[in-house]
């Protein structure tokens, strides 16, 4: 196989709520003849539900409406075998998060976009004795995730939102 696919629908908090979940599509697919390489995309969707919204007036209660957030990212991935025990991936991605999930147009809230890049790295040593006589590898990545711009959701320079860029490592 030199191709695969990927659908994920997952209901987020489904004993609180029926309407917020998470919808992954994938794909990924060799290249060229001695499967080096690799291209990939993906689509992560996360709905938020419906919030109603209401503004407190001296003491009555104002219906504000109903909103809708939600974030999306799309991303292209393309992974490379550097040597027989270690490869490296690059990403990239846009990233759009829509908090105010269509409230109305005077509200100071608006979506955000961005993007980022995340670099990752794999090793995966040749078999070799181990604990007695079982066969081992020694496996270890790395991944840098969320490089990028920070997020403007008002439109001010002093509130933007950093994105979580985390570093990961993990070993086996």
């Amino acid at each position: 196989n030199t191709s695969s696919a990927a659908v994920s629908y997952t209901p987020w908090m489904g004993k609180l709520t029926n309407d917020v979940f998470l919808l992954y599509l994938g794909y990924n697919t060799l290249l060229g003849e001695e499967d080096r390489s690799s291209l990939s995309a993906s689509i992560y969707y996360f709905n938020m539900g419906s919030v109603g919204l209401t503004r407190l007036v001296g003491s009555e209660v104002i219906n504000e409406g109903t909103a809708k957030p939600n974030e999306f990212a799309i991303d292209v991935a393309y992974a490379l075998k550097l040597s027989d025990t270690y490869s490296m991936a690059v990403t990239g991605k846009f990233i759009r998060s829509d908090l105010s999930g269509g409230i109305g147009s005077e509200s100071t809230l608006k979506p955000a976009n961005s993007f980022a890049v995340d670099v990752s790295g794999y090793l995966q040593t040749y078999k070799h004795t181990s604990f007695g006589d079982y066969e081992g590898r020694v496996r270890a990545g790395w991944a840098i995730q969320n490089l990028g711009p920070r997020l403007d959701y008002t439109g001010d320079e002093n509130s933007r939102s950093y994105l979580p860029t985390s570093f990961r490592l993990g070993a086996g």
